[in-house]
Order: C-alpha cells, then structure tokens, then sequence
C-alpha cells in the first residue's frame, strides 16, 4: 500500500536526478544520461587517489591503513555534495552511501569493521546546520555494510572556520590539535572513518591518528568523493593570496565548499 502510494505521489510530484535534475522514473536516483563519477586507473595506496592525484607526503606517514575516494569532487557530484551541506537530503545520502559501500567493497577483500564512525562537526556549526552530513553518510553505510554505527567517538572542539584559509602544511598543522577523542570502547577496534569530502587528507588523518592512539587495530578512510589535486593546490594558493572577504565569497573556490 504504501509503495503504491509513493508511485503515485511520485507521478504527481516527479523527482529530479541527484546529480543533474533531471526528471527519473519512480525510485531512480539518477537519470540515463549520468553515471556514477568512479576514479578509473591506477590508484595510490595508501592515500587511495589516481596517481596524478596522489596526496601522500613524503615522510608523513598515515595514521590510517587506507583511505578510499569512492567519486571525484567535480561537475553533479560537486554540485550534489554542495547541496548535502544546505539540508539532509535522503536521496542524495542514499547515492552516495550506495557508491561509499561500493568503493570501500571492492578495496579490502573480506574485510570485517567492527564499526563506523565518521569525521565530527564542530559544535558551533553543527547547532548553525542542524545535521552533519558525515554523520548522515556513515549512518548509512554502516547500514549497507551491516556494521555498526558508533557516532560521537570524536569531537571537533575547536573552530574550523580558519582551516578553509590555510595552505597544506598548515591545514596538517592546524587539525592536529582540532579533534580528541569523545565516547566509545575502541580498543582493538577495525575502524572505518567517513567524511564527505577528502582534499589534502589533513582532516581523516588527525582524526585517525585520535583513534589510533585511543587503542584502534586499524583504521580505515572512507570518503564520498575527493578533490583533484591541481585544482585543490590552484584554490589553496588562490585562498592563501585573495583577502579573506573575497576569498570567502568565491563562488567557485573549491576549497570554500569544504569543512
């Protein structure tokens, strides 16, 4: 009864492709002219990027094990993940929890977690927002993935407002001292870490240099889509060099869309 009452609400009030807008058939997230941005190539390990896109530093290690990306950062899925950021939308979560749980399959054959937990908001913004979408994300995939979902392990308790503004070494610099450890039992813990986006992979890294620390086995990175490196590097150089109005205000700076 109430999947014939959806279809008809559905015919009266058509739903758009999450990526494009495109009007889709009944249930359908995305429309036949757009497909799922997958990286296709070679892929970095342990940052899980295509090798020109690679974000590893030369004697920095990672806290995690592995990181994966399961889309790039550009055209729908930019716009849909900006999108994420304004309102919870449960069908854009939906797509990309599906792609998350794909990607992170086809990476760690077998693999077990015994939980996951995601990148946490501070609380300042998450009181301004209403939601986290990594929150919303890893809900999901912990779902799909039939692990359980831990949230609130971490905190972000200082401001992250700054980090938008910072280069690459200092955006490292800066989120080592941003997240702490919260709630939650993880010693010995398999651990997948979710955030919506990964652009130079400072954010994934302190917070899984926390779990690490806090008794974690391993702990694993898993993001919705992630940046290219040129253009993050362009945006990064263009932030560090614009006055911070102008810089907050671009409308196309890609590094201004990223918490």
């Amino acid at each position: 009864m109430n999947q014939t009452l959806d279809r008809i609400v559905s015919l009266l009030f058509p739903k758009g492709c999450v990526l494009c807008g495109k009007v889709v058939a009944y249930d359908d997230l995305i429309c036949t002219g757009c497909r799922p941005d997958r990286p296709e190539g070679e892929l970095c390990d342990p940052c899980g990027r295509l090798l020109e896109s690679c974000v590893c530093v030369q004697n920095r290690p990672w806290a995690f094990l592995r990181a994966v990306s399961a889309l790039h950062y550009r055209g729908g899925t930019r716009e849909a993940l900006i999108r994420l950021k304004k309102t919870p939308d449960p069908r854009i979560i939906r797509f990309f929890a599906e792609e998350m749980a794909l990607a992170i399959r086809n990476i760690p054959p077998d693999i077990k977690f015994d939980l996951v937990t995601e990148v946490p908001m501070h609380s300042e913004k998450l009181e301004a927002r209403g939601f986290n979408q990594a929150e919303a994300l890893a809900a999901q995939v912990a779902a799909l993935l039939g692990s359980p979902h831990m949230p609130g392990i971490l905190e972000c308790y200082t401001d992250t407002t700054a980090q938008h503004t910072l280069r690459r070494e200092e955006r490292f610099s800066a989120a080592e001292t941003r997240y702490r450890l919260a709630a939650g039992q993880i010693s010995g813990k398999t651990i997948l870490l979710v955030d919506d986006i990964m652009t130079t992979g400072a954010t994934i890294d302190a917070c899984a240099r926390r779990l690490m620390s806090g008794g974690a086995e391993a702990v694993w990175a898993l993001a919705a889509a992630g940046t290219d490196r040129t253009a993050c590097d362009v945006a990064q150089k263009n932030a560090a060099d614009a006055p911070p109005a102008t810089y907050i205000a671009g409308a196309l700076d890609l590094t201004a869309e990223i918490d």
